[in-house]
């Protein structure tokens, strides 16, 4: 089977260029069907190329779709962002001072690790890491009894760039 072919059939295959393809038909067929004959006797007549109204109709459609769907895809996608910020930042309010104090240290330290004996974990890291703020990354072994603990990835992110959105207003 050649390569295009193959491009072409995995394009179909996706869920996203399902819908839309859906909903340019859609728009295509309706249009079609609600314009009276008249109007496309006379475009084929002016422009005189076999199936240009149908050709033009098509791409008016493509076009019209993918504006709605580009707009549509955008603000659920902002929707979800602020969903998603709106939560970390209510998590972050629920944190108290110490929890705090744990998360400044990682962010501002330059070293991304904080370490503690497995018997004497702190109980406000026990909190972070049931928050999923701070993941376990290193466990004790048969000698070393020291645990280590980092900011989780996705979190990390976030946190920084909150600040450098607050220090660009701020400016």
């Amino acid at each position: 089977m050649p390569d295009w072919l193959i491009t072409l059939v995995s394009n179909f295959k996706k869920e996203i260029f399902t819908v839309k393809s859906m909903l340019i038909m859609l728009t295509f067929f309706s249009s079609f069907f609600v314009v009276p004959a008249e109007v496309r006797i006379k475009f084929e007549e002016v422009i005189k190329i076999p199936f240009s109204y149908e050709i033009a109709l098509f791409a008016v459609s493509f076009i019209l779709c993918s504006f709605i769907y580009y707009v549509i895809v955008k603000f659920y996608n902002k929707k979800k962002l602020n969903k998603k910020r709106n939560e970390l930042l209510s998590l972050i309010d629920s944190l108290d001072k110490k929890e705090k104090g744990i998360i400044s240290y990682l962010l501002y330290s330059g070293y991304p690790y904080i370490s503690f004996e497995a018997k004497k974990i702190p109980e406000s890291v026990n909190k972070l890491i049931n928050k999923g703020i701070i993941i376990q990354s290193s466990y004790p072994m048969m000698f070393d009894t020291e645990c280590r603990f980092m900011l989780n990835s996705s979190f990390e992110t976030f946190i920084r760039n909150e600040l450098k959105q607050i220090n660009i207003n701020n400016n």
